[in-house]
């Protein structure tokens, strides 16, 4: 009987604000062949906010019941995006502790302890999935047997400090060690920006590399924005093509990256939504009612093909009678405030480095990637930028690139 290939393989790890990808690049002889770790268990039901195949990374932290559901929903309960809990000061980690202060005097478990858990059982998670890969996925026709992994790359926004990056190689390296057969007792654990693995991963495709750039033997300058739900990451190089069509990269300054974005206005409207219906009910507004207010504003937002904000109004179940519906009702400067609560700053910025390239070459391209670039108000600030500066059109990468780019 022939004895299994051994091969070696770098797991690059994506933790996004709503959810998590991640994939496998593994070494056969020469060969490099990368490959998406699809989540099998991913649900239909979860309103579209990530690409099928990935990992829900949301937790609920209110001590009713697991801290981590995995592809299962449960609408009374508010789930809390994980990304922003990785700093002790972050506005979710405040609002967190101030909610759940009754629950640590009772003695149940402290917030770190729950937060713990549940990034942990997210981990755990994914690295089942990718363990089932590595032990009978396919790679070139064959069933793999042994899959050794050899080093994790982690991507992180360029804002996180010590403190972040700490928390989130604990995370990594505590479940690493409940999969023992497919990591060694070495296994590295990197980091990288995220703006920077995001460029790579877009330039990594020849087809998107050429209808970018527009071939042509004059270098280029390329500012990429990728607007992702809570960040703007961005950076700045150089595209140089050599012989045969070989193109040599140059990093330009630092990256660049601001807080703020779709999630950010979503937690503005709802702000401003549940107070509103609040005090019409003169009553807390349940769980329930607040999931689907949400889910019916990230739907809205959406489908929306204006260049600007307009009035808006939605509706939500009545908690008090399921046969009638209640309205919010934003007028358009309402509704232009919490647009500009969240992404004020990452347009602002995004801005700022389109004027600024076009003071550093004739020849530059803006290419937009993340969910929240794909709103078509955000576009119209970004088209509008290029416009003033003089430059070409922008690229937006998920309108160009197939279903699996």
């Amino acid at each position: 009987m022939e004895s299994p290939e051994i091969h070696s393989a770098i797991l690059g790890w994506d933790w996004g604000s709503t959810a998590i990808r991640v994939s496998l690049l593994t070494f056969q002889g020469r060969e490099r062949i990368l490959q998406d770790i699809f989540n099998t268990g991913s649900h239909p039901g979860h309103d579209e906010r990530y690409q099928k195949g990935a990992f829900n990374s949301a937790l609920y932290l209110d001590g009713k019941g697991d801290v981590y559901l995995g592809e299962r929903m449960d609408d009374s309960r508010i789930p809390t995006p994980s990304k922003e809990l990785f700093s002790s000061n972050s506005a979710a980690i405040n609002s967190f502790k101030a909610i759940n202060k009754n629950l640590n005097r009772g003695g149940i478990r402290s917030s770190q302890e729950l937060i713990d858990e549940g990034m942990d059982a997210i981990a755990r998670a994914v690295l089942q999935q990718v363990q089932s890969y590595c032990q009978g996925g396919y790679l070139h026709g064959r069933v793999l047997s042994e899959v050794k992994i050899l080093r994790v790359g982690l991507s992180y926004p360029a804002f996180w400090g010590h403190e972040e990056r700490t928390f989130y190689e604990d995370i990594i390296r505590r479940v690493m060690s409940d999969f023992p057969d497919i990591f060694t007792t070495d296994t590295d654990v990197d980091f990288h920006v995220e703006s920077l693995a995001s460029a790579h991963n877009l330039f990594w495709n020849q087809r998107l590399h050429n209808e970018i750039l527009r071939i042509s033997d004059k270098p280029a300058l390329l500012v990429f924005l990728d607007f992702g739900g809570y960040t703007l990451n961005g950076c700045m190089f150089t595209v140089v093509q050599g012989k045969k069509q070989v193109f040599s990269y140059y990093r330009v300054g630092d990256t660049f990256c601001t807080r703020g974005d779709t999630e950010l206005w979503e937690q503005a409207f709802g702000k401003f939504a549940i107070e509103y219906l609040e005090k019409k009910l003169k009553s807390k507004l349940p769980p329930r009612e607040r999931t689907q207010l949400l889910q019916n504003f990230h739907l809205h937002i959406k489908k929306l093909r204006s260049d600007k904000i307009k009035e808006m109004s939605l509706h939500v179940t009545d908690p008090q009678n399921a046969r009638r519906s209640l309205t919010v009702y934003l007028s358009e400067e309402e509704a232009e405030g919490c647009f500009l609560d969240g992404m004020k700053r990452p347009i602002e910025l995004a801005k700022e480095k389109i004027a600024e390239a076009a003071t550093l070459s004739n020849r530059v391209r803006v290419v937009v990637s993340g969910g929240s670039g794909k709103s078509s108000i955000v576009q119209a600030y970004i088209w509008e930028a290029c416009r003033k500066a003089k430059i070409d059109d922008p690229f937006f990468f998920h309108e160009n690139a197939g279903d699996k780019e």
